[in-house]
């Protein structure tokens, strides 16, 4: 059976009320613009976004990703099409479905890509390249993340009686990068824990640690993670390493657990902080880059930004130095006034370390998703050689408000809490009708094809 955990719970009655509002408006507007197409010429899209409650045993079951967003952006004749958005659980018009799917339907044939993101949330995101939809298709179209380790279930009881200041969870790396873990406690005693990938032979305590952070969201019963930025925590794939987690105050924790058996992780197990291993997995999860993308620009710390004086605008643009060779999608967290969070942006990358710089193929125009009140997260994804970067060369990508309500004339993207952007943001001053370059990023993500 799927478990929701707290931190889906704990949100689902504000939004069961705001998903039916804002889903009836937001299902009218995103297909108001896609029903002048021909419908001989459409298709549909479905599907289900998730990860393995265990990985390598699909059987036990999923995490959905409820309250996630999907962005379906088109790759060629832009004109054609505004990219669409689904809260993935939340059908529009009609009442949440607390899972992970969605249903995109009368899309113009072509191809397309899609991402899957919630910055606010614990989870890595994904883009899916390659999309095509034909006349009369309703394709169908899963989207699993990305995992090097998994042992999800929650169940009852199934945690040490006493509580240590560090668990540890051996692993075998998928990926080139980890670039999160959560972890669900049953009991703490501290108020402050460190998480580190760590890398050795023998006892684990004295393994070596190749980055290290502290949570950035924790508590009993929910989901406690900490995230990386790409490069931040580089690993090779098919070499072992560990998580752990130790408080830094001298407290205790009690980290869920799951006994082994047949359907457990196969590539590790749980260790104690004396370096004992258990006959146990920690139920955890540990996000890594295996797909072929990087996450070059992220706010590692959540929320949905900061909203700064004297931002409000039609356009913003941020610079950032690329790691890959390819854009393959982006965020960004915008407000509206009057609450209005449903705006439309149209997106550009510009060849420069300014917004004048010298634009990087076609535009593509895009919905929000709901987020909170008056706040919607706006996303953009690419096929791997529509935007070509080079790797330390800086660009800038740019949005702005297109057929902006007579309520909110523009927006006020947020500010990131969190440091160590290789950029800045840049807002439009309406007054003088000039680009002004901020000492603050805006907070977004990139990411990027290897």
């Amino acid at each position: 059976w799927i478990l929701f955990e707290s931190v889906v719970m704990r949100s689902a009655l504000f939004f069961v009320f705001c998903l039916i509002t804002v889903g009836l408006r937001e299902s009218n507007a995103h297909d108001q613009h896609a029903h002048q197409h021909d419908v001989a010429n459409t298709g549909a899209i479905h599907g289900e976004c998730y990860f393995d409650d265990i990985l390598g045993s699909p059987s036990v079951g999923v995490r959905w990703l409820y309250e996630t967003n999907l962005f379906l952006s088109p790759t060629t004749n832009p004109t054609k099409q505004i990219g669409p958005s689904r809260r993935l659980g939340a059908p529009p018009g009609h009442l949440p479905t607390y899972d992970g799917r969605y249903n995109i339907s009368n899309l113009p044939t072509g191809s397309y890509s899609a991402y899957v993101a919630e910055p606010t949330f614990f989870i890595r995101p994904k883009v899916s390249p390659h999309i095509t939809i034909k006349s009369g298709q309703d394709l169908k179209h899963n989207i699993s993340l990305n995992l090097d380790y998994s042992s999800h279930v929650l169940l009852p009881n199934q945690w040490p009686k006493k509580p240590e200041v560090c668990w540890y969870q051996t692993f075998e790396a998928t990926g080139i990068n980890v670039v999160g873990a959560s972890i669900n406690f049953a009991g703490l005693e501290t108020k402050e824990i460190a998480v580190s990938v760590v890398e050795g032979t023998g006892n684990i305590t004295k393994w070596n640690a190749i980055c290290k952070r502290g949570l950035a969201s924790f508590g009993k019963d929910t989901d406690s993670w900490t995230k990386w930025r790409s490069g931040e925590c580089p690993t090779k794939p098919g070499k072992e390493y560990a998580i752990a987690w130790c408080t830094t105050d001298g407290g205790g924790m009690q980290p869920y657990w799951r006994k082994k058996d047949h359907l457990s992780y196969k590539h590790g197990n749980g260790w104690d902080s004396s370096g004992n291993a258990l006959d146990f997995d920690i139920t955890a999860v540990v996000f890594t880059d295996n797909d072929g993308t990087i996450l070059t620009v992220r706010n590692r710390d959540g929320g949905n930004g900061i909203l700064k004086n004297n931002w409000f605008s039609t356009m913003f643009g941020q610079t950032w130095t690329a790691k890959g060779t390819a854009l393959a999608a982006m965020d960004v967290f915008a407000a509206g006034a009057a609450g209005k969070w449903d705006l439309l942006f149209q997106w550009t990358i510009h060849n420069g370390s300014s917004p004048m710089a010298p634009q990087i193929g076609s535009y593509k125009e895009t919905h929000a998703a709901y987020q909170a009140a008056g706040f919607g997260l706006h996303g953009v994804s690419y096929n791997p050689k529509e935007i070509p970067l080079i790797p330390g060369r800086q660009y800038t990508a740019v949005w702005k408000v297109i057929n902006p309500p007579p309520a909110s004339k523009g927006c006020n993207t947020g500010a990131s809490p969190d440091s160590g952007y290789s950029g800045h943001a840049w807002h439009y001053d309406t007054k003088t009708s000039k680009w002004q370059a901020e000492k603050a990023s805006a907070d977004m993500t990139v990411l990027e094809y290897v």
